[in-house]
């Protein structure tokens, strides 16, 4: 089996963790895997220091000129499958096949928990004939799919994976947040691990910070994540709120599974999210979890079972459940205690035999 992975990603977020697991994991299965990406991309670098065999594209905008070079690779390679993996790559995928006299097979992932756009185009390449999976990473997307697609027998959900061992494996306490970034002994350690992106909705984190400053617990609360374009505009809210000393922006961390070992909270304040792997990882690391109720979140964060939930944009709920799992031992044992067997579900491996699955029907009834 060959498969071309497209990618249009210019930034490494968790859409792009989960295509490096995927192809890890198909290599164990021994599927031959080709890259298609952005030149200059993280994902680029990566193929390359992995020495993953991949193709580079000019980063334009949905331009003719990489739909004709993506034409002539897969000419080239001719792979089994062509797994699309944003929305980028879906345009050109069926657009290289609508363009092309070889029609490959198509596989699409979804991992953004926002409806189809009501226009024809978008219409048209989400029910293209050579479509023939589209894979969602959360039931709540496969549901909000499945009135747009003509063929609902092609839309399934295959939840993301992850590592076990990233967050789990014993860390060493010197490269933890409380010695990196010398946080007080009595303050408690509160965290967001996501780019600072407008879906993360780090307006929400830093109001909740206020409530919790203004109800007297002491904590150092950290922004672990790079620039999603809302960076500057946040600094500039939390500052604006005197929350200056309080809150610390790391930018992007490759060292995050280790800082985390000292988060006594995951607050994730998302008013949109497909699934939210970073929870996964947290369960995994027997990180207690407070979250919105956004997308797919429920699915994995269950009230009072495998975390806490509130409301999306509820800062005072969000706010009082983070106190709950600061100061009610027994209710956080039981998060972490139940979170740590839920997740052994989710390893990437699991993840990629599903879809090594899917890939098999697809060619078996070509």
């Amino acid at each position: 089996m060959k498969v071309l992975h497209i990618s249009s990603a210019l930034t490494w977020r968790g859409g792009e963790q989960q295509i490096a697991y995927l192809v890890q994991g198909l290599h164990k299965l021994q599927v031959e895997q080709f890259l298609f990406c952005p030149e200059g991309s993280p994902l680029a670098s990566w193929c390359q220091a992995n020495q993953w065999p991949h193709q580079t594209y000019p980063k334009l905008n949905l331009s003719p000129r990489v739909v004709r070079r993506l034409i002539r690779l897969a000419k080239n390679i001719k792979p089994d499958l062509i797994h699309l993996h944003d929305s980028h790559a879906h345009t050109y995928g069926v657009l290289a096949n609508t363009f092309s006299a070889h029609k490959i097979p198509l596989v699409l992932h979804r991992r953004v928990d926002f409806p189809i756009k009501p226009n024809i185009f978008s219409r048209w390449k989400y029910n293209h004939t050579s479509i023939k999976a589209i894979l969602c990473v959360s039931e709540f997307i496969r549901q909000l799919l499945l009135p747009d697609i003509k063929n609902k027998a092609i839309v399934h959900t295959v939840y993301s994976g992850i590592d076990l061992e990233r967050f789990g494996s014993i860390k060493e306490p010197s490269k933890g947040l409380r010695t990196v970034f010398h946080v007080p002994n009595e303050h408690r350690v509160i965290a967001n691990i996501a780019s600072l992106a407008p879906h993360k909705d780090y307006y929400t984190f830093v109001d909740v910070i206020q409530l919790l400053k203004q109800s007297g617990v002491q904590a150092s609360y950290f922004a672990i994540g790079g620039d999603g374009g809302e960076m500057d505009e946040v600094k500039d809210y939390a500052s604006r709120n005197g929350l200056t000393n309080d809150l610390i922006f790391t930018g992007f961390r490759p060292d995050v599974a280790d800082l985390a070992q000292d988060i006594e909270v995951l607050l994730v304040s998302s008013k949109e999210e497909g699934l939210c792997t970073t929870l996964l990882d947290a369960f995994s690391g027997g990180i207690p979890v407070v979250a919105t109720t956004a997308g797919g979140i429920p699915e994995l964060v269950k009230n009072e079972e495998t975390g806490l939930t509130a409301p999306i944009k509820n800062a005072q709920e969000l706010a009082g459940q983070v106190v709950r799992m600061l100061t009610d031992q027994p209710l956080r044992d039981q998060c972490i205690i139940h979170a740590k067997k839920f997740v052994q579900q989710f390893s990437f491996e699991t993840m990629t035999f599903r879809i090594y699955q899917h890939y098999q029907h697809i060619l078996a009834i070509q």
